[in-house]
């Protein structure tokens, strides 16, 4: 392509990623998760997913922290960061 397209859904998880690996923002995946950074999951019916990572710690889990993501039913805070596959981890 020689230009942007313009009918491309910016938010899809897929144009998001390839965006921040454009950038050089990617992490290993083995790496330490802090707040701020951004983790892309493959969920087990294969979808997509996003979320960010908190300030808030896990209940119970000192070393880890909650995550901020929106799966269809509104932004939610939840210990969710080990709950699906992860294909990525950025940090801007």
């Amino acid at each position: 392509m020689t230009a942007p397209d313009k009918n491309i859904d910016h938010r899809r998880v897929e144009y998001v990623t390839k965006y921040l690996e454009r950038m050089g923002k990617g992490v290993s995946t083995n790496e330490k998760y802090i707040p701020g950074d951004i983790v892309a999951w493959r969920l087990k019916s294969g979808r997509l997913h996003v979320g960010i990572v908190s300030k808030e710690k896990v209940v119970f889990a000192k070393n880890r922290y909650t995550v901020v993501h929106n799966i269809g039913s509104g932004a939610k805070n939840e210990d969710v960061l080990y709950s699906y596959t992860i294909i990525g981890h950025y940090r801007w």
